[in-house]
């Protein structure tokens, strides 16, 4: 009986193989030879190959964990510190390995340990010389800055390491995965300002703008309160102009369309700062400005007059119309719409200017039958977009009573009749009579309604019964309402 070992040397062989033995007995005496032979088999079982396992783990400014699974978030600008192991669990040694890293475009590498390194655009790579068989293990770490200027929303920093050994036939496992998110990073909105906030139609206002970041396109918009908006002001200054970021730049010109397009006091004003940023997302701002109303003035010489009187009209008009009238409403509720008009139609008014119509007004005569009566003159302006605006000045008639004869010695035979003057307080009806000393009715000069003011009548020297009445004295009485009066007179032939 006869022992022995044998050892196979197939260290680099990975498949089953079969491993047959056959003993062979000779003895030259032995005849049968059909037993001297025999055959044993044995199964080579190889080692396990090369097999590398990655695994990738990041670490950032926070974490949060829901149903098992961590995620990191980083800030723009800060770092993200990542870990690589690499662990060889097959049963043969790995020679050389190559290990490369595709790193997201929003971060740059600062720090690298574990081995030497090369960086080509956006991929990491690095080598080591191999890892031993049974758990022969690497690690490496590495630290990444995140890029300061990031989308407003969260980013995925997804970056994949992969693992290359010639010897590793099992490729499931060399590969693996870490995301990292951007902590939302929303900047603030642009600003605008006016200047001054509060001003008068025609003023000028200055517009200021700033974005807190880089734009692709930017614009200003202008909307009214009475619902009109302007789309170009500031266009070509737009064109040409690129904000910086974090500086306020006034706008040129100086935004001077500022006519109001209510009729109200007080108009407010919206200026809109539009911006686009790289992004493409777009944000507002909106300043407001408040036009206060100025309105046009009328003025008159006299308050007061009698009736009959004429008086100045002056107007003005804080800027310039597009056009401008004169109303006069008088006491009995007529309204006149033509005074001075061929003056209006020829006269362009000029702002802050007083003007004096021509001509004056003189239709002072009183109306109604009231002792005194007012009339209103109103001045109204349009401005370019048909805002009208009003100003009134208003003007007493007020009259006596008073009854005057143009001369105390009447001479008919010089062929010219006696003048009767008197002036009413108002419109009625009046009534003159004349009689002689002793008190004989002679004749009614006047007998029905007169307007109030100076009024003139004549007589000529006759009695009621048509004959001449001869020299001697005589009295004249005006009686009207309330008011009587007696003017003495003599009568030469």
């Amino acid at each position: 009986r006869f022992k022995y070992r044998e050892r196979i040397d197939t260290l680099h062989v990975t498949a089953y193989i079969p491993i047959q033995n056959t003993a062979t007995v000779h003895c030259t005496a032995d005849t049968i030879l059909t037993n001297n032979t025999d055959t044993a088999t044995a199964t080579y079982i190889p080692l396990f190959p090369v097999d590398i396992v990655v695994t990738k783990r990041a670490a950032a400014d926070s974490v949060v964990t829901s149903g098992g699974d961590s995620t990191w978030y980083v800030y723009p600008g800060n770092t993200v510190h990542y870990n690589i192991h690499l662990k060889n669990v097959g049963e043969l040694n790995c020679e050389m390995f190559t290990a490369e890293d595709i790193l997201p475009s929003e971060v740059e590498l600062i720090t690298f340990t574990g081995a030497s390194y090369t960086v080509e655009g956006d991929t990491l790579r690095w080598s080591v010389p191999g890892l031993s068989a049974r758990n022969g293990e690497a690690t490496f770490s590495y630290t990444c800055r995140v890029d300061t200027v990031l989308p407003p929303w969260s980013v995925p920093l997804t970056n994949t390491v992969t693992a290359f050994c010639i010897e590793d036939s099992n490729l499931t496992n060399n590969t693996d995965q870490e995301t990292v998110y951007t902590v939302a990073n929303v900047p603030p909105n642009p600003q605008i300002r006016v200047s001054p906030e509060m001003i008068n139609p025609t003023d000028s206002v200055q517009v200021e703008v700033l974005t807190p970041v880089s734009l692709v396109s930017w614009d200003l918009r202008i909307f009214f309160e009475g619902g009109t908006s302007i789309e170009t002001y500031g266009d070509a200054f737009i064109a040409s102009t690129t904000l910086s970021p974090g500086i306020w730049t006034a706008v040129e010109p100086d935004f001077g369309d500022t006519w109001m397009t209510t009729s109200n006091g007080s108009e407010q004003v919206g200026v809109i700062f539009v911006t686009t940023d790289e992004w493409s997302i777009t944000r507002s701002d909106t300043a407001f400005f408040t036009i206060e109303a100025l309105y046009p003035q009328i003025r008159l010489s006299r308050s007061v007059i009698q009736p009959g009187d004429s008086v100045r009209v002056e107007v003005n008009t804080p800027h310039v119309v597009d056009s401008w009238d004169l109303g006069v409403y008088f006491g009995d509720g007529m309204f006149e719409s033509t005074y001075a008009d061929a003056f209006i139609l020829s006269t362009d008014l000029l702002p802050d200017v007083w003007t004096a119509v021509e001509p004056e007004f003189s239709d002072t005569w009183m109306r109604t039958s009231e002792e005194e009566e007012r009339i209103i003159i109103a001045f109204q302006t349009m401005n370019i977009y048909g805002i009208t605006r009003t100003d009134t000045a208003s003007l007493l008639i007020r009259s006596d009573d008073e009854f005057w004869l143009d001369d105390n010695v009447f001479k008919p035979d010089d062929g010219l009749p006696l003048g009767l003057r008197f002036k009413l307080s108002s419109n009625r009806h009046a009534v003159i009579k004349v009689y002689d000393i002793s008190g004989a009715y002679i004749d009614t000069v006047i007998d029905g309604f007169y307007n109030g003011g100076w009024n003139h009548v004549t007589w000529a020297g006759n009695g009621a019964d048509g004959r001449i009445v001869g020299t001697g004295v005589y009295v004249a009485i005006l009686t009207s309402g309330s008011f009587q009066q007696m003017r003495k007179f003599i009568v030469v032939r």
